[in-house]
Parts: structure tokens; C-alpha cells; sequence
């Protein structure tokens, strides 16, 4: 049964005091309710229920936590003096007076609940808000300095394009604007083609090159330069009886073809290659599968394969014999440890038992010696020795 603490109250118009005594009493091992009509203290084993005389401003009551005490601030309603602290009446009405309490206790903390979240929304809406409008006023700016840049851009492009016009109209060939324009010439070879006062590449260098020589020279080098042209028109006339040369060779080619394919279209034995001699047979051996009956996979060899090895390699070992007697390296470990606890005859037989399952174990050979030295069975220790 839990136990009812120690309180004393006193009040004004306003407000009323109520100071609860309980030993040990703290904060945080406590649980205080205050509503409108209610007040209660939980506070193991002690347990305070008091039923106000008249309404009390719940949202504007405070308590403070002592040593050993709690004191309650209660602002009343209406500023009237109570006379008493609790309310009378039958337990029932009691009990529904706290239950109605508590309920708009519940709807009020609800509605302030709902209140601050509505609250954090607007606020959170408002800063996605101005931070959408930021974003918008920077993409604005942007898209009008792209657009300034670009019709500058443009700007600077137009310019461009009216000076380069304006440099070849001033640069034109014809100083005249009424002279008449040659006529449209087909050939390059023609001075009129290039414009006036043009003269062919070689015509230009040889006139060059003899104008910078001396007279002497000037003579050698036309001379030099008439030589060339007839080892140039020699060298011409040579690939064109070259070509004609090849074209009458490929002209007796194609009237060959055409004979020996009338020839071949009226019988005649055309020339072949000799008969093959008789091939001999090259015998074909496959590799024996381990499952003829499956089709052969690598995977599938290589695993029946190493199933198989196993298989002969543990064939006449009992499987209900203990796996320290069936593999060598746990005889191997267990003959070790025989050995150092001076039981020589049973690490001997370990060391025995464990190279006749695996006889590449060099080391139980001499441990086997060791073990036959240690029982001073020199003769034996000898043999095993030269063996291992």
C-alpha cells in the first residue's frame, strides 16, 4: 500500500503553495502531474492525489524540486480566496472529476504538440521559400549575363565580318571601279586566269635566278636549263613508250585468256594439277571420361577426379575410427606429444601408424628414431636414422 507524504498549502487571490515532504525525493525518480481540477506526486512508496476545490490555470503552474521536496505554484482562475484546498464529494464523482482533468490535460498538450510542428512547418516552408527565390534571382542573373555575353559576342562577330569586307573592297585587284572584269577563263595555264601580270612558276624562276647571275653564268645556266627540259621531255617519252609497252602486254594477255578459254570450251585437255596420292589415316584417341554418360565438362572431370583420388586415398580406413587415428598429422601431433611426456612406446607406434598412411612424412622417421634412442634401443635408433 503505498504511502501519502507530508504537505502544508497556503494561498492568496492569485495563487496557492503547496510544498510536498518525501524523503529521497528527486526530480528524476518522481512523476508530477498538475491539471486544471488535479494534482498528483508518484514517488515509490509514496503517492499524493489531491482534488482541487475549484479551476486552475494548468499552462501557468510551475514546481520546483528541493532536497526532499517539491514546491507547486498553482495560479488560480479566478482571483477569489478557496478556503480549502481539496474538493468534496463521493469517490465516483471524484474519479470522473480526474478523469475529465486528465482528458483535456491530453487535448491541450495535443493542440500545443500540433501547434509547434504547424509551427517548424511554416518556418520550414518560408526558408525552402526564400531559398527557391534566391536560387531563382541567381538564374535570372545568369541567364541575362549570358545573354549580355552573347549579344556582345554577336556584336563583336558583325564587326569583324564588315572590316574583313570592307579590307577586300579596298584590296580588290581592279584599281577602276569602270574597268571590265576579264572573262572566265577555264584554263590555268592562261595569264588571264590568275589576274594580270602573271607568269607560270618555272618561267618566274628561271627569270629570277638568271637575272641574279652574272652574264657568263647567265649563259651556263640557260644552257643547263635547256639541257634539262630535253632530259625531261626524254624522260616523258620514255613513260609513255612504257605505258604503250604495258598496254599492248596486257592487250596479248587478254587475247591469250580468250584463246585458251575457246580452247577449253571446245574439248581440248587444259593442264592439270597431278593426282593426290592416297591419304593416310591418323588415328584420333580421346581422353576416357570419368562419366561417359554425362557430357564432358572440365569442371565436372576435375572434381570426380579428385573425388576419386580421395577415395583411394582413405580405401580400407574405418570411418568410425577416430580422425586422430585416421590422418597422419594429428598421429603426427599426438606422437609429439607422447614423446615429450616420456611415453616412447606409444609415440613409436604413433610415428609407425602415421607413415604407413602417408610415407612422405621424413620427420616421423626421426622423431621414431628419437623416440627408440631415448628408450636406448641404439641398434634400432641406427636404423631408422639411415632410413629417414
Amino acid at each position: 500500500m503505498p504511502l501519502s507524504p507530508l504537505y502544508t498549502w497556503e494561498e492568496n487571490f492569485t495563487t496557492i503553495k503547496v510544498v510536498i515532504d518525501a524523503p529521497g525525493l528527486t526530480r528524476a525518480k518522481s512523476d508530477l502531474l498538475i491539471c486544471d481540477t488535479f494534482l498528483r506526486l508518484n514517488f515509490p512508496p509514496y503517492l499524493l492525489q489531491l482534488d482541487l476545490h475549484a479551476d486552475i490555470d494548468d499552462a501557468n503552474c510551475n514546481a520546483v524540486f528541493g532536497v526532499g521536496m517539491v514546491t507547486c505554484h498553482l495560479r488560480k482562475v479566478q482571483p477569489v480566496l478557496w478556503g480549502q484546498l481539496t474538493a468534496q464529494g463521493s469517490k465516483q464523482e471524484l474519479q470522473d472529476r480526474r478523469r475529465q482533468a486528465q482528458q483535456r490535460l491530453e487535448l491541450r498538450l495535443q493542440k500545443e504538440t500540433q501547434a509547434r510542428l504547424d509551427q517548424q512547418k511554416a518556418i520550414d516552408k518560408a526558408a525552402i521559400d526564400k531559398r527557391i527565390e534566391v536560387d531563382t534571382l541567381k538564374r535570372d542573373a545568369i541567364e541575362q549575363r549570358k545573354q549580355g555575353e552573347l549579344q556582345a559576342q554577336k556584336a563583336e562577330v558583325t564587326s569583324w565580318q564588315e572590316s574583313v569586307a570592307t579590307q577586300d573592297q579596298a584590296e580588290s585587284d581592279y584599281e577602276d571601279e569602270d574597268m571590265v572584269a576579264p572573262p572566265q577563263v577555264s584554263s590555268q595555264d592562261s595569264d588571264q586566269y590568275h589576274g594580270r601580270g602573271w607568269r607560270a612558276k618555272k618561267a618566274r624562276g628561271c627569270s629570277q635566278t638568271a637575272s641574279m647571275l652574272p652574264s657568263g653564268d647567265a649563259d651556263a645556266h640557260t644552257a643547263d636549263l635547256d639541257q634539262r627540259a630535253i632530259w625531261s621531255a626524254t624522260a616523258e617519252a620514255g613513260v609513255k613508250e612504257q605505258e604503250t609497252t604495258s598496254e599492248q602486254s596486257s592487250s596479248t594477255a587478254y587475247a591469250e585468256d580468250i584463246t585458251v578459254t575457246s580452247r577449253a570450251e571446245a574439248g581440248s585437255p587444259a593442264h592439270l594439277p597431278p593426282v593426290r596420292s592416297a591419304c593416310t589415316p591418323v588415328a584420333v584417341q580421346f581422353t576416357k571420361l570419368e562419366t561417359d554418360h554425362l557430357p564432358a565438362r572440365e569442371t565436372r572431370e576435375q572434381e570426380i577426379s579428385s573425388y576419386k583420388r580421395k577415395a583411394m586415398e582413405t580405401k580400407g580406413v574405418d570411418d568410425n575410427v577416430d580422425i586422430s587415428e585416421r590422418q597422419p598429422m594429428f598421429l603426427k601431433d599426438k606422437a609429439d606429444a607422447m614423446h615429450r611426456s616420456g611415453n616412447y612406446r606409444a609415440a613409436i607406434n604413433a610415428y609407425t601408424k602415421a607413415v604407413e598412411i602417408d610415407g612422405t612424412l621424413s620427420v616421423c622417421y626421426a622423431n621414431r628414431a628419437a623416440s627408440h634412442l631415448k628408450m636406448q634401443d641404439y641398434r634400432q635408433a641406427v636404423k631408422l636414422y639411415c632410413a629417414s
